[in-house]
C-alpha cells in the first residue's frame, strides 16, 4: 500500500478521535501518578512494573496523538515506532513476570483497593471497547495505533486486576499465578506489538 492510501479521515471523526486521544492520554497520565505512589507507599515492585507499562503507553499514545498532522511518510514511522514501544513494554513485564516464577513477592492490596483496581479495569475495558467501536471503519494509522495502545493496555490491567483481588481474598501462591497471568496477557500484547510493526512496512 502507498503512502498516499494512507486515510487522514474525515474532519468530524478526526476531532472527535483527537479528543478522545487526548482524554485517554490525561488518564494515562492520572493513572501512572496513582500507580507511582502506591509503588512508594507500599514499596511494591510489582506496581512500579505496573507503572513503567502505562508510563510506555501514554508515550505511544502521545506520540497517536502527533500523528494526526503527519504526512502518510512520517505516520507509517510513527506507527512503527508504537509498536516497537508496546512489544518492547510487554516483553519487559513478561520478563518481570518470569521473575515471579522464582520467588518474587507482588505485595498486598486492601479489600478496598482491590475492588477499586477492578473497577477500574472494568470500566476502562468498557470505555476502550466503545472507542473501538467507534474507530473501526477508521483506515487511519492514527485510529489503529490508538486501538492497538487501548487494547495493550487492558490486558495488564486485567492482570493487576487478578493479582489485587487474589490478594485481597489471602489466596496462596499469588505469585504463581500473577505470573501465569503476566506472561500470557504480556505476550498477546507483545504480539499486537510486533503485529505493528509488521503492518507498518506495508504503508511504506
Amino acid at each position: 500500500m502507498s503512502a498516499n492510501q494512507v486515510s487522514k479521515g474525515h474532519p468530524p471523526e478526526k476531532n472527535r478521535q483527537f479528543v478522545y486521544a487526548h482524554l485517554s492520554l490525561a488518564k494515562d497520565v492520572l493513572l501512572v501518578v496513582a500507580k507511582a505512589v502506591w509503588s512508594l507507599i507500599y514499596v511494591s515492585v510489582f506496581m512500579l512494573a505496573n507503572v513503567l507499562y502505562s508510563a510506555g503507553m501514554g508515550l505511544a499514545r502521545l506520540i497517536a496523538i502527533r500523528m494526526h498532522n503527519q504526512e502518510p511518510a512520517a505516520q507509517s514511522k510513527s506507527y512503527r515506532l508504537i509498536g516497537t514501544i508496546i512489544a518492547v513494554a510487554s516483553g519487559c513485564y513478561i520478563l518481570y513476570s518470569v521473575r515471579l516464577f522464582f520467588g518474587g513477592t507482588t505485595g498486598t492490596y486492601p479489600l478496598h483497593i482491590a475492588v477499586l483496581i477492578a473497577l477500574y479495569t472494568f470500566i476502562l475495558f468498557g470505555i476502550h471497547v466503545r472507542g473501538a467501536v467507534r474507530l473501526r471503519n477508521s483506515p487511519s494509522l492514527e485510529a489503529k495505533a490508538l486501538r492497538a495502545i487501548s487494547l495493550s493496555s487492558t490486558l495488564l490491567c486485567f492482570s493487576l486486576t487478578q493479582t489485587a483481588l487474589m490478594s485481597a481474598a489471602n489466596e496462596s501462591n499469588i505469585a504463581f499465578a500473577s505470573a501465569l497471568s503476566g506472561v500470557f496477557y504480556g505476550a498477546l500484547a507483545c504480539l499486537l506489538g510486533l503485529r505493528i510493526i509488521k503492518d507498518s512496512f506495508t504503508y511504506n
